[in-house]
C-alpha cells in the first residue's frame, strides 16, 4: 500500500474491489475454509459483506498474519491437511487454484509437499508465483516464523516438491502502483 499510496486491494478491477479476484477463485468446495487477515478499514468491510470472516491485523509483521490465519484455521480444522496463501492482489483464475489442490492432493499421502504457482517464461526460466499451498508437516514452522518473514522462508531451506507451471504470466502479475494497476487491467482486458 505504501508504494501504491492506497489501500489497492480495494481500487476497482473490472467493477469490483481487487481482494474480490482471490475471494472469487477459491469459492468452492475443495476450500474448507478462506480466512482473510488484513487491517481495519473498508477492506474488513467489504470482507465481511461478502460473508468471510476476517481478523484484523493489529500486530505489525507478516509473520503474524501467517499465525493469526493459520491459528483460526487450524482450532477450526485441527486435522487440516494443507493450507494456501494467496494475496489478495493475484489475479489467478479458479481453474488453476483447483487443478493446484487437486494435485496437491494426489502427492498429499505421501510427502505432504509445498506447491506454488509459477509460470514458464518465453526464456523457459521459472517465474515464481503467489499462492503457495503448505503441507500440514510445515505448519509448525509457519507458526513459528521469524518477525516480518512469511512462508518464503521455508522456500530457501525446503526444495518445492512441485510448481504448477500450466499458468500465464498474467496470472502471477502484480500492482504496485496505480500505473501498473492500469497495465494489469489493459492486459486482462485484451486476453
Amino acid at each position: 500500500g505504501k508504494r501504491f499510496g492506497s489501500n489497492k486491494l480495494m481500487e476497482d478491477f473490472n467493477g469490483k474491489p481487487m481482494i474480490y479476484r482471490i475471494l472469487s477463485a477459491t469459492d468452492g468446495a475443495l476450500f474448507a475454509a478462506r480466512i482473510v487477515v488484513t487491517d481495519p478499514g473498508k477492506l474488513k468491510h467489504f470482507v465481511e459483506s461478502e460473508r468471510f470472516r476476517s481478523f484484523c491485523m493489529q500486530m505489525p509483521y507478516r509473520n503474524h498474519t501467517v499465525l493469526l490465519g493459520l491459528s483460526a484455521l487450524l482450532k477450526e480444522y485441527p486435522e487440516l491437511a494443507g493450507c494456501m496463501f494467496a494475496l489478495g492482489i493475484t489475479a489467478v483464475n479458479k481453474e488453476t487454484l483447483e487443478a493446484m489442490v487437486i494435485t496437491f492432493s494426489q502427492y498429499y499421502q505421501t510427502t505432504s509437499p509445498i506447491f506454488r504457482l509459477a509460470a514458464i517464461a518465453e526464456d523457459d526460466s521459472i517465474i515464481p508465483g503467489n499462492p503457495i499451498l503448505f503441507g500440514n508437516r510445515y505448519f509448525e514452522e509457519l507458526l513459528t516464523l521469524p518477525d516480518n518473514h512469511g512462508g518464503n522462508v521455508l522456500l530457501k531451506n525446503i526444495d518445492v516438491a512441485g510448481i504448477s507451471p500450466q499458468v500465464s504470466p498474467l496470472e502471477l502479475a502484480d500492482a504496485d502502483t496505480p500505473a501498473e494497476l492500469k497495465q494489469l487491467k489493459k492486459a486482462e482486458f485484451n486476453r
